[in-house]
């Protein structure tokens, strides 16, 4: 029966149940009594508090990318030029956020390629700022190594490096551990990497009860935070973005046009339980248990990818 309360779970109910796991009665066994405890705990948080706690966010600072990957989750392949995002305001984005949740279990910083941003370091130093941020986490594609200026902040216990592994397409894998590793700063890379295609961005023609479904029984749970706009994933944030889709208006907040931090609780509480966003009708992730891995970081040229945008949107763009 408990575990049939929390499956039921939406995004909301899932982090603030992290946030009781990581917090409470973090020693004692998975007993019945412990995980009545963390429903009652959610049910409270959710009827009466409206506390918001977020396990997981992505950060993308770029839209710009050292390669143009046929299946990237967050769709830069179809960004023609791609740009850097302006530093002070992600800092200042994070800070709004940290002021109204309780805390980020878990901080990504991805691009495109983050280690292309030319003020990636001050945007970590930002970051670090903020006591209730636990993890930061860089994401690279092992193409680049760290400028030489960055490499003191990165040894920061809080942050670590994730490097995708794509074999001999991350052409300084080998080069960016042994950086890492003679400047002892903390890094995690899976050699056994795997990637599930979330489907093109084709419109799927489901019904709102469908929809309703998707996000409902959807893992993703991969909160993105684009250019000052809060999406519940990066399929909504870059597909609304790149003009593939209008994103309803609550499928997103602002944090950049919240004025108090009471308005913008109100806001993210609303969208941490929203029942169903317009990005479902373009992505088959949340079946991603039924679907064919596919090669991870197989390139696609740029003319390929602005002729699939085109047809797929009736957008034209230039080479």
């Amino acid at each position: 029966m408990i575990n049939t309360i929390l499956d039921g779970c939406n995004l909301y109910e899932r982090n603030i149940g992290g946030y009781f796991l990581k917090n409470y009665f973090v020693n004692q066994s998975d007993s019945t009594v412990h995980r009545w405890m963390e429903v009652l705990f959610i049910k409270f948080n959710k009827i009466f508090t409206h506390n918001i706690y977020l396990n997981y966010i992505e950060i993308p600072i770029t839209t710009k990318c050292s390669l143009r990957c046929r299946e990237c989750a967050n769709l830069i392949q179809y960004y023609d030029q791609g740009e850097f995002f302006d530093y002070k305001k992600i800092i200042n984005d994070i800070y709004r956020l940290c002021q109204t949740v309780k805390g980020i279990e878990r901080l990504r910083i991805l691009g495109g390629e983050p280690l292309l941003h030319p003020q990636l370091k001050e945007i970590l130093l930002g970051i670090l700022q903020n006591d209730n941020v636990k993890n930061i986490q860089i994401v690279t594609n092992g193409t680049m190594l760290f400028a030489e200026d960055i490499l003191k902040v990165l040894r920061d216990k809080r942050i670590s490096v994730d490097i995708s592994n794509y074999g001999k397409i991350s052409w300084n894998y080998s080069n960016l551990i042994r950086q890492l590793r003679n400047n002892r700063i903390k890094f995690y890379s899976d050699k056994n990497l795997e990637w599930t295609p979330q489907g093109d961005f084709s419109y799927r023609e489901r019904t709102h009860v469908e929809l309703e479904r998707i996000l409902r029984i959807c893992r993703s749970d991969c909160i993105s935070v684009l250019e000052g706009n809060i999406h519940l994933c990066p399929r909504s944030s870059n597909g609304h973005d790149l003009k593939i889709f209008q994103a309803d208006k609550k499928d997103y907040v602002n944090l950049r046009d919240c004025i108090t931090k009471r308005e913008l609780k109100k806001k993210l509480f609303n969208l941490l339980n929203r029942k169903s966003i317009v990005a479902c009708n373009y992505c088959d992730y949340y079946m991603r248990d039924k679907l064919k891995v596919c090669t991870v970081g197989e390139q696609m040229s740029k003319k390929e990818a602005i002729d699939k945008y085109e047809v797929m949107t009736g957008i034209k763009k230039e080479l």
